[in-house]
């Protein structure tokens, strides 16, 4: 009885050490590569209207700005913008990050376009096996995003079904921020103004925020 209870605690101790090692592993995995020639595609937010958007923040920190390509339009809707990348050869990008790409589509009168240019998308993503990193649409223009929940719907289930298709929850976060009028980042508390100096672009400090949360997506530390 004696030995099989040392066994019973070695193999504890095996399965407890592996598991750590396992956490460790994903803790410190690495996603460079993902960032050696970045798309960044969307709107005002991603052109860096306010403050550099996140996806330039988040690209800059792995490589060159040079290496970064950009195609942002203020105020664009994303069914819009994506006809001028779908026809691009987009197995000469890394990753495509998109994070208001469908935001301005939320105030459309009808959501098949968008939802179209969205398939089509990771399709195309999915067929030149790169990552796919897209945000949901948040509540910034009550009573006007008529398409927001339909479009919300559809960015989910689209990563659902493409394993490289990462959604950041930009609803959530922003709902939490109204709740609090605050956010704590670094140690810091932000109030809704720094955040969103205009109540809808993103300032330096929320951009800066929201790279963090692509960058926990893609290592794997969300929950």
């Amino acid at each position: 009885m004696k030995k099989l209870e040392r066994l019973k605690k070695i193999i504890v101790r095996t399965l407890t050490l592996g598991a750590s090692l396992l956490a460790a592993n994903a803790e410190a995995r690495d996603i460079g590569p993902t960032f050696k020639k970045p798309l960044i595609v969307g709107a005002s937010v991603s052109g860096g209207y306010a403050a550099p958007g996140p996806g330039t923040v988040l690209s800059t920190r792995y490589t060159d700005p040079k290496n970064i390509r950009t195609i942002a339009y203020n105020g664009t809707p994303g069914h819009v913008v994506l006809k001028n990348i779908l026809h691009h050869n987009l197995k000469d990008h890394s990753v495509i990050i998109g994070v208001d790409l469908f935001f301005w589509d939320s105030i459309y009168p009808t959501a098949p376009a968008s939802v179209a240019a969205l398939r089509t998308l990771v399709k195309e993503a999915e067929s030149a096996k790169i990552p796919l990193i897209l945000g949901d649409i948040p509540d910034l223009l009550p009573g006007l995003q008529s398409q927001r929940a339909i479009l919300n719907q559809e960015l989910q289930q689209a990563c659902a079904r493409y394993s490289q298709c990462y959604l950041v929850p930009l609803s959530e976060v922003f709902q939490q921020i109204q709740r609090d009028r605050h956010l704590v980042y670094q140690t810091k508390r932000y109030t809704l103004r720094e955040l969103l100096p205009d109540g809808l672009h993103l300032g330096p400090i929320a951009s800066a925020y929201v790279a963090d949360l692509m960058e926990d997506l893609l290592q794997g530390r969300s929950g």
